[in-house]
């Protein structure tokens, strides 16, 4: 028991705060976190908790949540206002130490003053910090699945702790929905790499492990430390959400590629693989009849219905846009008769909803079983594609299964292959030319404007026109490297068209478009012009 109530005067308290003071400047200023403003802010709040706290009728409480939340709102750093806390500490008992016959009597008193207002001045400190509304990720990756659940988990765990634990979110690493959700198509479609999708599943047990620790300090009272669990668990999900955020996004920027690099690595896993091309009926004459914002209109509809169905059954289903005005879906461990369930639901869906497009859209697709295939190039895939959609040109919409639809697949390949490798040889510089053909105003056609550059392949003494192959170019994925020889052609025989035309027209495919740069840049010819609508032009 204390003899008499502790008591500062304005003097001590002076000297306390310089002590402070002088602590802070021989630490310099503790790298960068302390300026003259935030230390002003930080001493006159001291000030103020000399002066009231140590008085017995203070709410110890009170005055620590005041505290708290003007340094929390005024960004004063937690390191700072925990040293402030010790160092006053450890300066007040050797000041009580030095005026009194007793040194220890107040000792008690003084740790206890103190270490309850850290408590709960830390404690404050974690509320706010909880109350805070989480960061967004950006809106293209939000409703994506590692990123959703992740975001809800944290969500869970932030409210626990503002109003009540028995509703933190506890569990094991191994049984949590993200890590289920790891295993499911969208997942594996974008942590192709098995040292990312590890890199990823540490982390996320690192998190897990950290909630786990975070818990036991909030439940024993030791806001300080779970004050730092709780930094650390943050730094740790925003470096996790970060990872998963670049990951979606180069799956979105990619797409199709990834979509293929996942589909093929997925047939060396267990279970059934469907995979299904769907196309939009009479997409040209749509686009031709109302335009191509229609068109774009009706395709958008398609794909928000298509990625309701996903989202719905995303431990099995996963689909990509593909480069046509197509998608691709792909399922897993799943009989056909529920992709066929789903793309019934599908069709049911965009002809049902409130659209506001001039007319009913309908699909078409053709779907195969790839259980019983190991293997699959890139260039098998792009075949593929073409190979289902004239599957469903011809015999309509369904799910081929079965080793005789296998065995009619490669047998269409085998064949389609023979024919691609006679294009691939013809795609070099020697053997592509080009053609000029004029280009007239309706109003003036005694005029001509520009002209347009055709490619051709040249075929024994004549050439032959890109109407007869431009279609298996674009299947097989090779539209850019003919785009590029027809582009390298026009140079090579710039002088003879600069001496007839200032201006030349060609349509090209856009990955060809992000190559002209480069070949450009050697080239004498006048400023060229880049249009949205994929057509290339100099004049």
């Amino acid at each position: 028991m204390k003899d008499q109530p502790l008591h500062l005067t304005p003097p001590q308290i002076d000297s306390l705060l310089e002590s402070l003071h002088r602590f802070h400047h021989e630490h310099g200023t503790l790298d960068g976190l302390l300026d003259d403003e935030t230390e002003a802010l930080l001493l006159d709040g001291f000030r103020r908790f000399l002066e009231h706290f140590l008085q017995e009728s203070t709410d110890g409480n009170e005055a620590a949540r005041a505290l708290a939340e003007e340094y929390f709102r005024k960004d004063i750093p937690f390191v700072l206002l925990m040293g402030g806390f010790n160092q006053i500490k450890s300066q007040l008992i050797e000041l009580v130490a030095s005026n009194t016959d007793a040194p220890y009597t107040h000792y008690p008193e003084i740790d206890a003053i103190f270490e309850h207002a850290k408590r709960e001045t830390a404690r404050h400190y974690l509320l706010a910090e909880s109350a805070t509304p989480l960061e967004l990720p950006k809106a293209a990756i939000r409703d994506k699945l590692l990123i959703r659940l992740s975001m809800e988990w944290m969500e869970r765990l932030r409210q626990a702790i503002c109003n009540d634990l028995a509703n933190y979110p506890l569990e094991s690493a191994e049984d949590s929905a993200f890590a289920r959700a790891l295993q499911y198509p969208e997942s594996l479609l974008i942590c192709l790499d098995l040292k990312i999708c590890n890199q990823i599943l540490e982390e996320h047990r690192l998190i897990v492990q950290q909630a786990g620790l975070l818990y036991a300090l909030l439940r024993a009272e030791r806001h300080e430390q779970a004050y730092l669990a709780f930094q650390e668990l943050q730094r740790r999900f925003t470096q996790l959400l970060n990872l998963v955020g670049l990951l979606y996004f180069e799956g979105q920027t990619n797409r199709v590629n990834r979509f293929f690099g996942f589909l093929q690595a997925a047939l060396y896993l267990p279970g059934n693989k469907l995979f299904c091309v769907i196309n939009l009926r009479q997409l040209g004459k749509l686009n031709e009849l109302y335009g191509k914002e229609v068109g774009n209109q009706t395709l958008e509809l398609v794909e928000r219905t298509l990625q309701t169905l996903c989202e719905e059954h995303a431990e099995w289903l996963v689909y990509t846009r593909g480069i046509a005005g197509d998608f691709y879906l792909f399922a897993l461990n799943r009989d056909p008769r529920w992709l066929e369930s789903v793309l019934d639901r599908l069709e049911e869906g965009i002809s049902t909803t409130e659209h506001g497009l001039p007319v009913t859209p309908a699909l078409q697709y053709h779907g195969i079983d790839l259980s019983n295939v190991t293997e699959l190039t890139t260039e098998n895939m792009h075949l593929l594609v073409e190979y289902l959609n004239q599957r469903a040109r011809r015999d309509g919409s369904g799910i081929s299964a079965g080793r005789e639809a296998t065995e009619a697949m490669f047998e269409w390949l085998r064949q389609r292959y023979s024919r691609s490798l006679d294009l691939r040889e013809k795609l070099t510089e020697e053997t592509t030319e080009i053609f000029i053909q004029p280009l007239v105003r309706l109003a003036r056609q005694e005029e001509i404007h520009a002209f347009e550059v055709l490619g051709r392949f040249r075929e024994g003494e004549g050439y032959i026109s890109a109407g007869l192959f431009i279609d298996d170019i674009i299947s097989m994925g090779l539209v850019a490297d003919f785009d590029t020889l027809v582009l390298k052609a026009l140079l090579r025989h710039r002088d003879e068209l600069l001496r007839v035309t200032r201006g030349a027209c060609s349509s090209m495919s856009r990955p060809a478009l992000c190559r002209i740069r480069t070949i450009w840049s050697c080239s004498p010819l006048p400023s060229r012009v880049l249009l949205p609508t994929s057509r290339w032009c100099w004049n």
